[in-house]
């Protein structure tokens, strides 16, 4: 209940403000706590209208690694909505955001990032945007990482994005279906 009151009562920009804060300790506080307020439904789209671009950007960049898994959260999290979503693909800065955490060696991490944008794929009219980006190149670098839970988000990131006729031809001359085929004979194999 507290979380809903922090977003009611305006707290918002203050924590966006020492999510922006060059102190990592007080910017990872911050991002944590606006990842926790960013997982309840009701708080998703007052979160992301509160302009968290510069926020996610700074913790993207940031040298601390727990400081980038938290704010792959909130990516994550944030994807959740279906609002947010277009808003989201159709930012180029939260999607080089995107690209850049899913360079970052940390399972946590890459799991959160995959998993938003396997959230943004879902609503096909962010595909173009997606598309502009390559990002059906950009998920294949991790299709054969070890982490399952990675596998079956790169795997519904592929899924979704085949699931549009328009996707295909750059989908099979990406190399995207082979690696989707592989994704999926890989989660057989485990399951």
């Amino acid at each position: 209940r507290r979380r809903v009151d922090i977003v009611r009562e305006g707290g918002l920009p203050s924590l966006i403000s020492m999510a922006c804060s060059e102190d990592r300790s007080d910017q990872l506080a911050a991002i944590a706590t606006i990842r926790g307020i960013a997982s309840q439904a009701e708080n998703r789209r007052e979160v992301f209208k509160a302009n968290m671009v510069e926020a996610l950007t700074l913790g993207t960049r940031s040298i601390d690694i727990e400081v980038k898994v938290e704010t792959a959260g909130v990516f994550a999290a944030l994807s959740i909505n279906d609002e947010n979503k277009l808003d989201m693909a159709n930012n180029d800065q939260l999607l080089i955001n995107l690209v850049e955490l899913l360079k970052v060696d940390d399972r946590r991490c890459l799991r959160q990032a995959m998993g938003c944008l396997a959230n943004l794929t879902e609503r096909q009219e962010s595909h173009p945007f997606l598309r502009r980006f390559q990002i059906h190149v950009v998920v294949l670098e991790h299709i054969h990482n070890a982490d399952i839970a990675l596998g079956r988000e790169v795997t519904r990131v592929l899924t979704n994005l085949a699931a549009v006729h328009e996707n295909h031809p750059p989908l099979v001359g990406g190399g995207s279906i082979g690696g989707l085929a592989l994704g999926c004979a890989k989660l057989d194999a485990v399951s």
